[in-house]
C-alpha cells in the first residue's frame, strides 16, 4: 500500500502520491483542497490514468505527516520539503 507491490501499481502507491504532493506544494501554507486540486491537475497533465480518490490522497498526507514532512497550522497545511523550496 505504501510501496508498489504486485497488487498496488506504482501510480497508486502512497509513496508516489506523497511525492506528487511534495512536488506541487507551494512553499507557504495551503488548504487540503488546494493541494488536492494541484495533485489532480498534475496527474491529468502527466497522463496518469490511475484514478485518485480523495481518501487515498489523505492517506498519502498521513504518510508525509508521520515522516515529519507535513505540519498543520489550523486548517492550513505546510509541506516542509517542497520542490519550490529545494529549487531556490
Amino acid at each position: 500500500m505504501i510501496l508498489p507491490t504486485k497488487n498496488v501499481s506504482p501510480a497508486r502507491a502512497l509513496i508516489t502520491i506523497a511525492s506528487e504532493i511534495v512536488l506541487v506544494a507551494p512553499p507557504d501554507l495551503v488548504t487540503s483542497g488546494q493541494l488536492w486540486e494541484r495533485v489532480v491537475a498534475r496527474r491529468n497533465q502527466s497522463g496518469v490514468e490511475s484514478p485518485l480518490s480523495f481518501d487515498w490522497f489523505v492517506l498519502a498526507l498521513d504518510v508525509l505527516f508521520v515522516l515529519g514532512l507535513v505540519s498543520a497550522d489550523g486548517d492550513l497545511i505546510r509541506v516542509e520539503g517542497t520542490y519550490a523550496a529545494l529549487a531556490n
